[in-house]
């Protein structure tokens, strides 16, 4: 502190000077002596490092001797970059589970070169350097290192792989890429792919036309004799034949050991019920129900095909004029018919029934999802619709259909009697030969249902009734046919 102006004073002086005896300061009361940490006034030595592919680019210590080799010891690389975003573009890698999250994977390589800038008191000198080959480049401290990205420095090159592996799509190569990286890039193969066979389809340009050749071979010799992709290579790996999800079938009823069976694909009706322990003598054949999901599919598409068909008529009968000679209530009627149709229809839930005669059709090959239902003997013959007494009556040998509706007190003044018809138990139906009442030559077998529809009486929209008369008809037939083996 100066006594005169009372300021501080300042004095700067290298420690190292004054231990060596060059320099000496003379020290008066209250002086304070400020020595430095040098770390704290001098910056450590660093290699400042980064690019696309690192994961955490920014300052590394330096040591003395460090060299490239080292970098590579303790940098961690990423081999792709991971955005949200709903537009793909050229470069990107897709597979389905990525569409789904909304995100976007570009693919990153390593290049084999990278650029050490180093600073110089008189300019900067710039290195391009082999990872490879000058692995033992020396580093000083604070050069700069770039890593490039393989892709980004060459012209994007692509390939697509389909087939068992976990995410199939395009993916970006290069002139080193093989079968084995090639579907680690697409995450690896599914248990079930098949080693022994796998497709390229390779194009190429001949005078002037692109073409194509197919090559087929192992896929593990492939992966052991590192096959090489090529641009816009198409490659398929084939799924382990017979490999697939269980294929179950199910059978209830009179069956010794009724219950969930797995089937191999082509077995048939006969191998399976043979499996089972084969029918119980309480089996009624003739009753038994089958059913498949495919043919559930293809039901439920024609039901909603006859509930369409309904409405159409519905609005017809709506916007129709009224016409001369026209009945006032035949309209209100099949309207009314008509509403109450579509509401059973929409209630109704086909099953698949498939018509079949498990005495000639042992043969029958099974699918998965396939359910059998073997009911009880039935010895009974229904009759239900526009009789005095629908009831069910036990069936008797020789008696015909009149003798049925006979023992249900006849038909009343509501019956069709020209569409009478009769459903068998394996779902069949067949009309009644109506050209005369009685005298058929119709047969009846245990466990028949025997049903009169309802007329409907209309002088005018003929067309429309027939839709409904029709679209009852097979309602009914589907639903008869089911319960008189009590399927539900």
């Amino acid at each position: 502190l100066d006594r005169d102006s009372l300021e501080e004073e300042i004095i700067q002086f290298r420690l190292s000077e004054v231990f060596n005896g060059k320099i000496d300061i003379e020290l008066k009361p209250n002086d304070e002596i400020y020595i430095f940490n040098r770390f704290e006034i001098k910056e450590r030595p660093y290699v400042y490092v980064h690019g696309k592919v690192i994961d955490s680019p920014g300052k590394y210590r330096y040591f003395n001797g460090m060299r490239v080799s080292d970098l590579k010891g303790f940098l961690k690389f990423k081999s792709e970059i991971v955005t949200k975003t709903e537009v793909t573009g050229i470069d990107t890698v897709q597979s389905e589970s990525n569409l789904l999250s909304g995100s976007t994977r570009v693919a990153l390589k390593i290049d084999d070169e990278i650029k050490v800038v180093r600073h110089l008191k008189d300019g900067v000198d710039i290195h391009f350097l082999d990872l490879n080959r000058d692995s033992n480049f020396t580093l000083s401290p604070f050069d700069e290192v770039t890593f490039f990205d393989k892709f980004e420095r060459e012209t994007i090159r692509h390939a697509f792989i389909r087939g068992e592996v976990y995410f199939g799509g395009e993916f970006q190569i290069d002139t080193q890429t093989d079968i084995n990286e090639f579907i680690k890039q697409a995450g690896g193969l599914k248990k079930e792919a098949y080693l022994n066979k796998f497709e390229v389809v390779r194009y190429r340009v001949e005078n002037g036309e692109r073409k194509y050749e197919i090559i087929t071979q192992s896929l593990q010799d492939a992966m052991n004799n590192n096959f090489k992709i090529e641009e816009f290579d198409e490659v398929t790996i084939f799924k382990i034949p017979n490999w697939g999800e269980q294929e179950i079938v199910t059978l209830k009823g009179e069956i010794k050991f009724p219950g969930s069976y797995t089937i191999q694909k082509g077995e048939s009706l006969e191998s399976l019920i043979k499996r089972a322990g084969g029918y119980l003598t309480t089996a009624f054949l003739d009753g038994a129900v089958f059913t498949r999901n495919s043919i559930k599919s293809l039901q439920q598409q024609r039901l909603q095909e006859s509930i369409k068909k309904l409405k159409q008529d519905a609005l017809y009968l709506l916007s129709a004029p009224a016409s001369w000679g026209e009945n006032s209530g035949d309209k209100t009627t099949l309207l009314q018919m008509i509403d109450a149709l579509v509401e059973e229809l929409n209630d109704f839930e086909p099953n698949g029934r498939v018509s079949i005669n498990f005495q000639d059709d042992r043969k029958l090959l099974l699918e998965g999802g396939d359910s059998i239902y073997v009911p009880t003997v039935n010895e009974t013959v229904t009759v239900i619709g526009e009789v005095l007494n629908p009831n069910s009556f036990f069936h008797q040998d020789g008696l015909d259909v009149e003798g049925y509706l006979n023992r249900a007190g006849g038909l009343n003044e509501k019956a069709n009697v020209e569409s009478i018809y009769i459903v068998h138990p394996n779902g069949e139906a067949e009309r009644y030969e109506s050209g005369y009442l009685f005298g058929s030559n119709n047969s009846i077998r245990s466990g028949d249902v025997i049903i009169v529809p309802m007329r409907i009486e209309t002088s005018s929209f003929s067309g429309v009734a027939k839709d409904v008369t029709e679209i009852l008809y097979q309602l009914a037939v589907t639903a008869v046919s089911l319960k008189t083996v009590g399927v539900f």
